[in-house]
């Protein structure tokens, strides 16, 4: 889920593993954002409380450390598991160069 803006303006994506052939209605080739990132893992099933806390503890630690922030964002959510104790998202946030 990557979030473009505070709209949010979001796109919601799959890897692939290969390569994208053609567009298809709203399905459209995209990538993550290149540059550094300040990052941060919210661990157990996916809830708006826990990846909420992870996104406040990216700000935080960036603003912290004086790394200032673009506002794009993503997050890597890990393949289910039948445990969902042992589910991980990643969270990351773009730094201004």
């Amino acid at each position: 889920m990557l979030y473009l803006d505070d709209v949010p303006t979001v796109e919601v994506g799959v890897e692939l593993d290969g390569t994208f052939v053609a567009p298809t209605g709203r399905v459209v080739e995209s990538a993550l954002p290149e540059g550094r990132a300040a990052t941060t893992v919210a661990r157990g099933a996916p809830s708006r409380e826990g990846l909420a806390a992870a996104h406040a503890a990216v700000v935080e630690w960036s603003r912290t450390n004086d790394h200032e922030l673009t506002g794009t964002r993503w997050e890597v959510y890990d393949h289910w598991r039948d445990d969902p104790d042992s589910f991980e998202t990643a969270v990351y946030w773009l730094l201004a160069s």
